[in-house]
Protein backbone atom coordinates (compact mmCIF):
# COMPACT_ATOMS: atom_id res chain seq x y z
CA UNK A 1 0.00 0.00 0.00
CA UNK A 2 1.30 3.16 -0.76
CA UNK A 3 2.62 5.77 1.92
CA UNK A 4 0.01 8.76 2.85
CA UNK A 5 2.04 11.66 1.97
CA UNK A 6 0.98 13.26 5.38
CA UNK A 7 -0.25 12.00 8.71
CA UNK A 8 -2.73 14.49 11.14
CA UNK A 9 -2.60 12.07 13.93
CA UNK A 10 -2.69 13.90 16.73
CA UNK A 11 -3.03 17.43 14.89
CA UNK A 12 -5.40 20.36 16.08
CA UNK A 13 -7.69 21.97 13.90
CA UNK A 14 -10.08 24.40 15.75
CA UNK A 15 -11.98 22.45 18.20
CA UNK A 16 -10.89 18.66 16.90
CA UNK A 17 -7.64 16.88 17.66
CA UNK A 18 -7.30 13.77 14.76
CA UNK A 19 -6.90 10.62 16.34
CA UNK A 20 -6.59 8.08 13.32
CA UNK A 21 -7.18 7.66 9.89
CA UNK A 22 -10.76 5.69 9.79
CA UNK A 23 -12.49 3.32 7.66
CA UNK A 24 -15.03 5.55 6.72
CA UNK A 25 -15.46 6.92 3.26
CA UNK A 26 -17.39 9.62 1.71
CA UNK A 27 -19.30 8.65 -1.50
CA UNK A 28 -15.94 9.52 -3.68
CA UNK A 29 -14.07 6.72 -1.77
CA UNK A 30 -12.07 9.20 0.14
CA UNK A 31 -11.02 8.02 3.71
CA UNK A 32 -12.34 9.98 6.54
CA UNK A 33 -10.29 11.29 9.92
CA UNK A 34 -11.24 10.09 13.23
CA UNK A 35 -11.70 13.27 15.52
CA UNK A 36 -12.50 13.86 18.77
CA UNK A 37 -14.02 17.35 19.25
CA UNK A 38 -13.37 19.23 22.42
CA UNK A 39 -16.91 18.17 23.70
CA UNK A 40 -15.51 14.43 23.40
CA UNK A 41 -17.76 14.00 20.65
CA UNK A 42 -16.35 11.81 17.54
CA UNK A 43 -16.79 12.79 14.11
CA UNK A 44 -15.37 11.29 10.86
CA UNK A 45 -13.85 14.24 8.19
CA UNK A 46 -11.90 14.39 5.05
CA UNK A 47 -8.26 16.21 5.54
CA UNK A 48 -9.92 18.77 3.36
CA UNK A 49 -12.27 19.92 5.22
CA UNK A 50 -10.13 19.98 8.54
CA UNK A 51 -7.36 21.92 6.67
CA UNK A 52 -9.14 24.60 4.98
CA UNK A 53 -9.75 27.86 6.84
CA UNK A 54 -13.01 27.86 6.55
CA UNK A 55 -13.73 23.84 7.58
CA UNK A 56 -15.70 22.76 10.05
CA UNK A 57 -15.03 24.03 13.24
CA UNK A 58 -16.72 22.01 15.46
CA UNK A 59 -18.81 19.36 15.93
CA UNK A 60 -22.15 22.09 16.30
CA UNK A 61 -21.53 21.56 20.30
CA UNK A 62 -21.09 25.53 20.22
CA UNK A 63 -23.63 26.41 18.54
CA UNK A 64 -26.48 24.75 20.85
CA UNK A 65 -27.45 28.13 21.72
CA UNK A 66 -27.59 30.02 18.53
CA UNK A 67 -29.84 27.69 17.42
CA UNK A 68 -31.96 27.94 20.63
CA UNK A 69 -31.93 31.93 20.21
CA UNK A 70 -32.96 31.70 16.72
CA UNK A 71 -36.25 29.89 17.84
CA UNK A 72 -37.49 31.18 20.93
CA UNK A 73 -36.02 35.10 19.77
CA UNK A 74 -36.83 35.41 16.42
CA UNK A 75 -38.62 31.96 15.43
CA UNK A 76 -37.54 30.15 12.66
CA UNK A 77 -39.60 31.49 9.57
CA UNK A 78 -38.72 34.90 10.29
CA UNK A 79 -35.02 34.27 10.05
CA UNK A 80 -33.23 35.13 6.67
CA UNK A 81 -30.95 32.37 6.93
CA UNK A 82 -34.26 30.31 6.82
CA UNK A 83 -35.39 32.07 4.24
CA UNK A 84 -32.31 31.06 2.22
CA UNK A 85 -32.53 27.47 3.14
CA UNK A 86 -36.43 27.77 1.81
CA UNK A 87 -35.55 28.94 -1.41
CA UNK A 88 -32.85 27.06 -2.10
CA UNK A 89 -34.80 23.99 -1.50
CA UNK A 90 -37.91 25.33 -3.77
CA UNK A 91 -35.65 26.02 -6.65
CA UNK A 92 -33.91 22.73 -6.47
CA UNK A 93 -37.20 20.46 -6.08
CA UNK A 94 -40.21 22.80 -7.16
CA UNK A 95 -41.17 22.66 -11.14
CA UNK A 96 -43.28 25.93 -10.39
CA UNK A 97 -40.56 27.37 -8.92
CA UNK A 98 -39.48 30.61 -11.10
CA UNK A 99 -35.64 29.58 -10.57
CA UNK A 100 -36.29 25.95 -11.30
CA UNK A 101 -35.24 25.45 -14.88
CA UNK A 102 -32.04 26.96 -13.88
CA UNK A 103 -31.17 25.01 -11.08
CA UNK A 104 -33.77 21.65 -10.28
CA UNK A 105 -34.20 21.68 -14.18
CA UNK A 106 -30.26 21.40 -14.75
CA UNK A 107 -29.97 18.39 -11.89
CA UNK A 108 -28.86 20.62 -9.75
CA UNK A 109 -30.06 18.80 -5.95
CA UNK A 110 -29.77 19.61 -2.20
CA UNK A 111 -27.77 17.69 -0.13
CA UNK A 112 -29.86 15.24 2.23
CA UNK A 113 -28.43 16.42 5.11
CA UNK A 114 -29.48 19.87 4.27
CA UNK A 115 -33.12 18.73 4.00
CA UNK A 116 -33.17 19.28 7.47
CA UNK A 117 -33.05 23.37 8.32
CA UNK A 118 -31.09 22.44 11.97
CA UNK A 119 -28.15 20.85 10.16
CA UNK A 120 -28.08 23.40 6.67
CA UNK A 121 -27.93 26.35 10.07
CA UNK A 122 -25.31 24.38 11.83
CA UNK A 123 -22.97 24.25 8.96
CA UNK A 124 -23.65 27.72 7.87
CA UNK A 125 -22.60 29.18 11.74
CA UNK A 126 -19.40 26.95 11.25
CA UNK A 127 -18.59 28.36 7.97
CA UNK A 128 -18.22 31.57 8.03
CA UNK A 129 -22.13 33.25 7.56
CA UNK A 130 -23.21 36.47 8.31
CA UNK A 131 -26.24 38.59 7.01
CA UNK A 132 -24.14 40.36 4.43
CA UNK A 133 -23.38 37.25 2.61
CA UNK A 134 -25.07 34.76 -0.07
CA UNK A 135 -24.57 31.03 -0.57
CA UNK A 136 -22.59 30.14 -2.97
CA UNK A 137 -21.62 27.24 -5.32
CA UNK A 138 -17.77 26.75 -6.09
CA UNK A 139 -18.81 24.32 -9.03
CA UNK A 140 -21.80 26.13 -10.70
CA UNK A 141 -22.74 22.95 -11.90
CA UNK A 142 -22.37 21.07 -9.12
CA UNK A 143 -25.19 20.26 -5.89
CA UNK A 144 -25.90 22.17 -2.83
CA UNK A 145 -23.59 20.63 -0.13
CA UNK A 146 -21.03 21.18 2.29
CA UNK A 147 -18.38 20.35 -0.13
CA UNK A 148 -19.27 22.52 -2.57
CA UNK A 149 -20.72 25.54 -0.68
CA UNK A 150 -19.56 28.71 1.03
CA UNK A 151 -20.34 31.91 2.21
CA UNK A 152 -19.39 35.19 -0.46
CA UNK A 153 -19.90 38.35 -1.22
CA UNK A 154 -22.69 39.66 -3.69
CA UNK A 155 -19.90 40.51 -5.83
CA UNK A 156 -17.82 36.81 -5.74
CA UNK A 157 -21.18 35.17 -5.95
CA UNK A 158 -21.76 37.34 -9.68
CA UNK A 159 -17.91 36.17 -10.87
CA UNK A 160 -18.97 32.59 -10.42
CA UNK A 161 -22.19 32.46 -12.35
CA UNK A 162 -22.79 30.92 -15.65
CA UNK A 163 -23.58 33.80 -17.57
CA UNK A 164 -20.43 36.14 -16.42
CA UNK A 165 -17.83 36.43 -19.11
CA UNK A 166 -14.72 35.67 -18.20
CA UNK A 167 -10.87 36.07 -19.03
CA UNK A 168 -8.18 33.77 -18.68
CA UNK A 169 -4.52 35.79 -18.29
CA UNK A 170 -1.35 34.38 -17.40
CA UNK A 171 -2.99 31.25 -15.86
CA UNK A 172 -5.74 33.09 -14.13
CA UNK A 173 -9.21 33.18 -14.95
CA UNK A 174 -11.75 35.85 -13.68
CA UNK A 175 -14.61 38.01 -14.82
CA UNK A 176 -14.14 41.28 -16.87
CA UNK A 177 -15.21 43.36 -13.68
CA UNK A 178 -12.46 41.81 -11.34
CA UNK A 179 -10.10 41.97 -13.90
CA UNK A 180 -10.46 45.23 -14.65
CA UNK A 181 -10.26 46.13 -10.54
CA UNK A 182 -6.68 44.05 -10.72
CA UNK A 183 -4.89 45.84 -13.40
CA UNK A 184 -6.62 49.46 -11.91
CA UNK A 185 -8.83 50.24 -15.45
CA UNK A 186 -12.44 51.23 -15.36
CA UNK A 187 -14.33 48.15 -16.38
CA UNK A 188 -15.82 50.05 -19.64
CA UNK A 189 -12.68 50.55 -20.81
CA UNK A 190 -11.81 46.59 -20.86
CA UNK A 191 -14.64 46.14 -22.30
CA UNK A 192 -13.92 48.77 -25.19
CA UNK A 193 -10.67 47.74 -25.57
CA UNK A 194 -11.82 43.61 -26.27
CA UNK A 195 -14.82 45.54 -28.31
CA UNK A 196 -12.27 46.55 -30.92
CA UNK A 197 -10.12 44.00 -31.34
CA UNK A 198 -7.45 43.70 -28.70
CA UNK A 199 -6.03 40.83 -27.88
CA UNK A 200 -6.72 39.79 -23.57
CA UNK A 201 -2.79 40.18 -22.96
CA UNK A 202 -2.66 44.15 -24.72
CA UNK A 203 -6.22 44.79 -23.09
CA UNK A 204 -4.77 43.82 -19.74
CA UNK A 205 -1.59 45.21 -19.73
CA UNK A 206 -1.27 48.45 -21.79
CA UNK A 207 -1.68 51.66 -19.56
CA UNK A 208 -4.38 53.69 -19.93
CA UNK A 209 -4.28 57.11 -20.85
CA UNK A 210 -4.59 60.05 -18.24
CA UNK A 211 -5.97 63.41 -19.78
CA UNK A 212 -4.08 66.33 -19.50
Amino acid sequence: MPKRKYDLTGKKFKMFTVLELSKEKDKNGKKKWKCKCECGNIRYILAQDLMREKGQKSCGCNLSESIRQARTTHGMSKERLYDIWFAMKNRCANPHDFNYKYYGGRGIKVCKEWLVFEEFMKWSLENGYEKKLSIDRIDVNGNYEPSNCQWVTHKVQMNNTRKTKTLTFNGKTMSISMWAEEVGMKRQTLVQRLSSGWTIEEALTTPVRKRN
